[in-house]
């Protein structure tokens, strides 16, 4: 399919593909912050369609990893907010897998029953499919498979998905939801995954030789491991962004998956007691980092609440969602929808990106 470059961001129908990349200069993000603005200028742009992408020079930055184990120039993206909800109980991986798009009670029973931690995305969507937000189902405890967290991309967010699980829960359903955003945060680290997981867990101290997960070499895509600060600190990562205000930690985790196409690893600090929100909003380094990671989601066509997910507009086959969609699991919210668009053919326009000529301005954008 032709490669097009046009200056006007449309929807474009799915005989018309266009794979062109909205190039820096043109991200405008919302930072998911109580003292930020929500609008994004350029919400109307995003990217899917093509896993051939041009090279641009800083792009390879991205993607640089040295043969040390010392990562303290590998791009961190601190993300201002994230929102994590708890869900406890028998029936927290029915309930959750009926509440979103992906089959993730096969993937979390699979992993369970290898004592292994382990980590997929799923899409929260309404009764018509459309998209609420893309989530991250965890399993931090390798022998509880019913005791999940549900990472969304913002406390807000987290606020809201937990009102919409309540006014679903059955009186007689064995699920407990609860917000645990304050006592999370998440930092993204592009490389090499393999040489950091070897890495990290090689230095990490925290790991008992006797157990059954810490004597496995597993590093596969979406596979947690539990690692200790001082693995941490010996490859040369800033400890700043992974405390957050020297609160004291719990535990750290980390798994190789970005989220993105980019290769790379996601930390996840769980801390000893609730964080405070700081008083004078997001610090440089989380702004500029929220800032690397949006762009970063518009090169790779991942949309985000605000922008491309604004007000269930579109549904999750229109977003390019398709490998978080299940159409063989059983029945969940959206699945109608979604099911009689793949059967008809009856997805008609798709979300793109473009690389536009030059700067433009919200007059001439409107």
């Amino acid at each position: 399919r032709g490669r097009l470059k046009i200056s006007l961001a449309l929807i474009c129908t799915m005989d018309c593909f266009v794979s062109s990349i909205l190039s820096n200069r043109f991200v405008s993000a919302p930072l998911p912050h109580s003292s930020i603005s929500h609008h994004d200028n350029y919400s109307f742009i995003s990217s899917i369609s093509s896993t051939r992408r041009p090279t641009h020079s800083h792009q390879k930055s991205l993607i640089f990893c040295s043969n040390s184990s010392n990562f303290s120039t590998l791009p961190m993206i601190p993300f201002p907010s994230v929102g994590i909800l708890t869900l406890t109980g028998p029936d927290s991986i029915t309930f959750l897998n009926s509440q979103s798009t992906n089959n993730i009670k096969e993937q979390v029973l699979q992993a369970a029953s290898t004592n292994m931690r382990f980590v997929c995305d799923t899409v929260l969507v309404n009764r018509t499919g459309r998209c609420i937000d893309i989530a991250s189902v965890l399993l931090l405890n390798q022998h509880d498979a019913n005791a999940l967290l549900l990472s969304v991309e913002s406390q807000e967010m987290a606020e809201t998905v937990c009102t919409m699980f309540d006014k679903v829960i059955f009186p007689f359903d064995k699920v407990e939801v609860s917000n645990r955003s304050d006592m999370f945060s998440k930092v993204v680290l592009i490389g090499d995954s393999n040489l950091i997981m070897n890495a990290l867990c090689r230095h990490s101290n925290n790991m008992n030789s006797t157990d059954d997960e810490s004597s496995s070499s597993d590093y596969s895509n979406g596979i947690i491991k539990e690692i200790s600060e001082n693995a941490l600190s010996n490859t040369g990562l800033n400890m700043k962004l992974l405390m957050r205000n020297e609160r004291a930690v719990e535990s750290y985790f980390v798994y190789k998956y970005t989220g993105l196409s980019r290769d790379g690893v996601t930390i996840l600090t769980q801390y000893k007691s609730p964080q405070q929100m700081i008083e004078n909003g997001s610090s440089a380094e989380e702004i500029e980092g929220w800032k690397e990671w949006r762009r970063m989601c518009i090169e790779d066509g991942r949309g985000i609440v605000g922008s491309e997910f604004s007000n269930g507009k579109y549904n999750a086959l229109e977003n390019g969602l398709w490998k978080y969609v299940s159409f063989q699991k059983g029945c969940y919210i959206g699945q109608e929808t979604l099911t009689r668009l793949k059967t008809y053919d009856g997805v008609n326009q798709l979300l793109n990106g473009f690389e536009l000529s030059g700067d433009m301005v919200d007059e001439e954008i409107k």
